[in-house]
């Protein structure tokens, strides 16, 4: 069919170039048509009214809820913070009276730490 390789390299050039050029065409073609489509209204205003009224109906449902809840919180963390309060005992804490000498806090620690090891 060919009788040299640049006639054969020629016809391939030519069949991929037409084939490209197709491809783009396609896509073009796609992305038009697509964005046609996006102009047109697909709802009514019936429909919008509807899907509105839902929407706001929700809101104003999950706005309670939220206020119940805070509320709810609110007061038992209040009760719980009064009855701990009035439950908490309060206990003496036995302290040694400091040293009379000067001594630093290092000799301080160490003297501490011979008494817990006898």
């Amino acid at each position: 069919m060919f009788s040299s390789t640049f006639e054969m390299a020629m016809f391939l050039l030519l069949y991929g170039s037409i084939a490209l050029g197709g491809f783009i065409l396609w896509k073009l073609y796609g992305l038009a048509k697509t964005f046609i489509n996006k102009k047109k209204e697909t709802y009514d205003k019936d429909t919008f009214e509807r899907l509105a009224h839902a929407f706001i109906q929700h809101k104003k449902e999950t706005e309670q809820r939220l206020d119940h809840i805070e509320a709810v919180i609110t007061k038992d963390s209040q009760d719980s913070f009064d009855s701990s309060i009035a439950s908490q005992t309060y206990q003496q804490i036995e302290v040694e009276p400091p040293s009379r000498d000067k001594t630093t806090g290092k000799e301080e620690h160490d003297r501490i730490n011979k008494n817990r090891v006898k």
